[in-house]
C-alpha cells in the first residue's frame, strides 16, 4: 500500500460520529509494513493502532482463525456501546 493511501486511511479512521469512531481497519503485513509505519508521514497512522500482533512463524489455517477471531470480536458492541479490544494472543 502506497503512502498516499495510508494518509487517507488515517484520515478516515479518525472521523467520528457521536464519539464513536465510524471505521475500523485491520491491516496485514509483513516487516515492511512495521517498518513503513515508522516513516514520518506515517506516524500519526501508526501512533493510532491499539493491538499490534506479530505472527512470523504462524500457519496460514493459526492465521485464518486469528483474523476471523478478531474480525467477530470487532463487531461485539458492550452494552456501553464501546468496541472490545482482542485479546492478547
Amino acid at each position: 500500500m502506497n503512502v498516499p493511501v495510508l494518509c487517507e486511511l488515517r484520515l478516515l479512521s479518525s472521523a467520528r460520529f457521536d464519539s464513536q469512531s465510524l471505521l475500523s481497519v485491520l491491516l496485514a503485513g509483513n516487516a515492511r509494513l512495521t517498518e513503513k509505519l515508522r516513516w514520518e508521514e506515517l506516524v500519526p497512522l501508526g501512533s493510532r493502532i491499539l493491538v499490534r500482533l506479530h505472527t512470523e512463524s504462524a500457519s496460514r489455517d493459526e492465521l485464518l482463525g486469528c483474523l476471523e477471531h478478531l474480525m467477530g470480536r470487532s463487531q461485539q458492541r458492550r452494552t456501553d456501546g464501546s468496541w472490545p479490544l482482542p485479546d492478547p494472543l
